[in-house]
């Protein structure tokens, strides 16, 4: 619960590939749900919004014998 004065945090450790996809996502999530960047993370964090993720996978086959 917030109470006026309180403050909490997270602290997420991770490399800068990992970093700017969560900074990319917490943005989408808040414009497409006209709300505010902190309020996205929020919801992100507790589970209270969730996504259908969009996931592209590669596949690679030689073209010849080798």
């Amino acid at each position: 619960d917030y109470e006026l004065g309180a403050r909490s945090g997270t602290t997420i450790e991770c490399d800068n590939t990992t970093h700017a996809l969560i900074r990319h996502y917490r943005t989408h999530v808040a414009q497409e749900n006209n709300i505010t960047e902190d309020e996205a993370a929020r919801l992100i964090l507790t589970g209270e919004l969730t996504a259908q993720p969009t996931v592209t996978i590669f596949g690679f086959a030689p073209l010849g014998p080798d």
